[in-house]
């Protein structure tokens, strides 16, 4: 639903924007100016007075004490040697090439409608382009909400990932030859939503190799990359698509479609290069997660550690020699065990090693064996 939400407004913004365009003649794109800085206000507003301040970072083992200049610098080392951990590099670099095709394509989409059919467009007006918008902003409600969930799940977010960039290169490829509105409009539907699925893959990549005790600090770094590519990919689809039409005319208008096209290729090139530790969490992160949940018995005594045969319900097999026929069975050690605590009688006194270090005899290595396997 947050996907949903979020692809709508980035295609139904621009939909406000060409519905409310020229309602001041003298300055026509005024309003639709205003209206973005009023949302982007209210946004400011709602995040400062109800976002939590301690959202998205993990509380799970992180040293709470004030950090050092020394401990920052470690800090930084340690997030650089994150990110050039494989399979990190790629999962960065497919998220810059995100950023750059899919705004480019949202930027060059509404210069084709408008651009005259002489020149390849389909020759909207600027209420025309909004409608047109609109329609693609809720198909992708409908794309985020129902059909990416299904299919991710079906196929896996690797292989999702590797299959919406190529549908999104394919409607690149054919969108520039349609002459159709409501064609073109269904294609322009398909290439805009599985174009910022993409994204969404790789954001999903990127949490399943990174352990959640560095997700925030990771995403923070990755997304500083892809938002420079976010705002490199308008500016050069708009200049280089304005160029393209004074300098070959009709016949350059879908030259920059082939190129966001190739960027889609190689996305998918790179999505079928990942490791197949994209699709789960790492490793790391289970075993940490697993082993928070186990409670580890606690031995008084000699022994301060429990043997993994103890844990397991095998005491027998380490009891010292001679003293099987004692303690045969887990049940029976507890057993004698327990009614050794509640005798008066005190096990053998322990004897000194040669540094001087009381040593446990067999009975006490029984009790600390029993009280282990009690703890179990």
């Amino acid at each position: 639903m947050v996907l949903s939400s979020s692809s709508f407004s980035q295609l139904f913004g621009p939909a406000v924007s060409g519905w409310t365009y020229g309602l001041w003649p003298a300055y026509p794109a005024a309003i639709p100016s205003m209206i973005g800085t009023v949302y982007a206000l209210l946004g400011l507003a709602l995040c400062t007075l109800w976002l939590p301040s301690g959202i998205g970072i993990y509380q799970g083992d992180v040293n709470s004490t004030p950090s050092t200049p020394s401990k920052t610098k470690a800090a930084r080392a340690s997030a650089c040697r994150l990110l050039l951990t494989w399979p990190m590099p790629l999962v960065l670099g497919l998220r810059i090439v995100h950023g750059f095709m899919t705004m480019g394509l949202m930027e060059l989409g509404p210069l084709w409608l408008i651009s005259t059919q002489p020149l390849g467009g389909l020759g909207l007006s600027e209420e025309q382009v909004g409608t047109f918008l609109a329609r693609s902003a809720v198909w992708n409600i409908l794309y985020f909400s129902v059909l990416m969930p299904r299919v991710s799940k079906r196929t896996g977010v690797r292989c999702f990932g590797a299959l919406a960039s190529a549908t999104a290169g394919i409607c690149c490829l054919v969108l520039p030859a349609m002459s159709n509105v409501a064609i073109a409009n269904t294609i322009h539907m398909m290439s805009t939503t599985t174009s910022i699925s993409t994204g969404a893959v790789a954001m999903i990549w990127t949490n399943n190799v990174v352990i959640p005790a560095r997700r925030s600090e990771i995403q923070g770094i990755v997304v500083i990359f892809e938002t420079l590519a976010k705002a490199a990919g308008p500016v050069f689809t708009a200049n280089v698509f304005a160029w393209t039409l004074s300098a070959w005319g009709r016949e350059g208008h879908s030259v920059v479609f082939h190129f966001l096209a190739g960027l889609h290729a190689l996305y998918l090139v790179g999505a079928a290069c990942l490791p197949a530790s994209v699709e789960n969490p790492s490793d790391e992160q289970v075993t940490n997660s697993s082993e928070s949940q186990v409670i580890k018995p606690i031995v008084v005594g000699a022994s301060a550690t429990v043997p993994d045969e103890i844990a397991a319900g095998d005491g027998a097999s380490l009891l010292p020699r001679g003293l099987t026929s004692f303690c045969s069975t887990s049940s029976d050690c507890c057993k004698a065990g327990s009614k050794f605590q509640d005798s008066s009688e005190q096990p053998q006194s322990e004897t000194s090693d040669a540094f001087g270090l009381m040593e446990p005899t067999a009975e006490t290595q029984v009790l600390n064996s029993c009280a282990a396997i009690g703890a179990v």
